[in-house]
């Protein structure tokens, strides 16, 4: 392990980085501003499309192109974001309907909606989890479960405090007959590519929540 060493550089030596690794810049005072807005770090994400090799610019790369692919990403989140949120609150009332009507309210204590018990040990640990964030926020509904029904939270309640990434995964960890007939009857399509649909949505839902660069990431599925 190496200890980080470097220094901490103002705005005045930020832009004489940019400037040595050849980015074209032609307007200091409303470079300096931008990048004060958006913070060096941050910005330095965005260089990464538009070198030549590590650390310096393709000829003729300006400060405004490169400010530019972070307007656009910043454009792309405030679109997707709210799409995304829209396609989790559907998929976490029918799977939470799904399995409640099928299994029961407290279907998921029993092994046979899962695949393996592995899989049921996951989502158990993963509605503790939750629970334990719930409360720390506290969370109304998560007290009123905790308190009135012995801690017990109906499938479709444990749903609704998980992460779309939770969901996902206990969708993965069902019986396979369980993700066909889920996936047919209300995505019209293979039980395979709903379980992929839902981790890329997943992973681009994470990075428009985190404001996260969207704009040619290298995202690992």
């Amino acid at each position: 392990m190496v200890l980080y060493d470097r220094s901490a550089t103002n705005l005045q030596q930020q832009i004489a980085i940019l400037k040595r690794r050849q980015l074209k810049i032609n307007d200091t005072k409303t470079t300096r501003n931008r990048i004060q807005d958006i913070g060096y770090f941050k910005l330095k994400g965005y260089c990464i499309p538009f070198y030549s090799k590590k650390d310096y610019f393709r000829s003729n790369t300006s400060f405004n192109t490169v400010y530019s692919a972070y307007k656009l990403d910043e454009k792309m989140r405030i679109i997707l974001f709210p799409m995304l949120q829209r396609i989790e609150v559907q998929f976490k009332a029918l799977l939470g309907s799904y399995l409640g009507t099928k299994y029961g309210p407290l279907g998921y204590l029993n092994t046979p909606m899962f695949a393996t018990f592995a899989g049921k040990s996951e989502w158990l640990a993963c509605i503790k989890r939750n629970e334990k964030r719930g409360r720390k926020r506290n969370e109304a509904y998560i007290c009123h479960y905790q308190n009135e029904y012995d801690d017990k939270f109906p499938i479709w309640v444990a749903i609704e405090m998980s992460s779309l990434g939770d969901v996902s995964k206990l969708y993965s960890n069902l019986k396979t007959n369980d993700k066909k007939n889920f996936a047919m009857k209300y995505y019209h399509m293979n039980y395979q590519k709903l379980s992929n649909w839902l981790q890329v949505i997943t992973i681009i839902r994470n990075i428009c929540a985190h404001n996260a660069r969207l704009f040619s990431a290298d995202c690992k599925i």
